[in-house]
């Protein structure tokens, strides 16, 4: 499953969004970025098809995000792109706590794990302004009141790990023996037995007339009488 999560920023007017996948225990981070240009269609259509790429299922939402406006307006662009449920989330807490106490155990256990192409872009907002980039707010967040002129790309992330919480005390080895299975099942019967049809042996082309080799395929034959 995935989410995105988008919100925007009172100091750059920008929308982020963060896309979080969840297997087996892992949370893994697939892209982080933003738009500058509101609630333009152009940036509505472009988080839909985003949604789409990655196929999306739930979509949440700060809910102080433009006064729920902003899911007043992508809900019908995404039922022409890409239909999925949309989600308003309140946060009171102090942003800072929040952040920290979402990303610290999870970070602590190992359970996130980061898609190369979200560093290397990340690298790039870095290089324009060190304050944007989602490395910088991570390493540099504390405890202490407005401790970042800037925390919005790192916000964008907490809030979709925070949604994954519930899901996270999946135990791995569990999921990993289930997908094996499952994998097992597949390779038992690779079509999962429809109109499945056992393959001919070859045979030497002088014989292959022959009467005694026309049963051999005994579903073949099955499904011709």
């Amino acid at each position: 499953e995935i989410e995105v999560c988008d919100w925007s920023s009172d100091v750059c007017s920008s929308d982020l969004y963060a896309i979080v996948k969840f297997l087996n225990g892992y949370l893994f981070l697939m892209e982080v970025g933003g738009y500058r240009d509101g609630y333009t269609d152009a940036t509505l259509k472009a988080l839909a098809n985003k949604a789409k790429f990655y196929g999306v299922n739930e979509i949440v939402v700060e809910a102080n995000f433009g006064d729920g406006m902003f899911v007043q307006l992508i809900k019908p662009i995404l039922n022409a792109i890409h239909p999925c449920s949309v989600e308003e989330v309140k946060n009171s807490k102090q942003k800072e706590l929040r952040i920290i106490d979402t990303l610290e155990p999870i970070m602590m256990r190992h359970k996130l794990i980061v898609n190369t192409s979200v560093i290397r872009e990340d690298y790039r907002v870095y290089e324009k302004n060190p304050a944007y980039s989602l490395i910088y707010q991570l390493t540099r967040i504390s405890r202490d009141r407005g401790a970042l002129a800037h925390d919005d790309r790192l916000d964008a992330v907490t809030m979709a790990v925070a949604h994954w919480l519930e899901v996270l005390d999946r135990d791995a080895q569990v999921g990993m023996e289930e997908l094996l299975e499952e994998e097992l099942e597949k390779w038992l019967d690779p079509d999962r037995g429809i109109g499945y049809i056992e393959e001919a042996p070859l045979v030497n082309k002088k014989r292959s007339n022959s009467q005694d080799f026309n049963n051999l395929n005994l579903l073949d034959g099955f499904f011709r009488s």
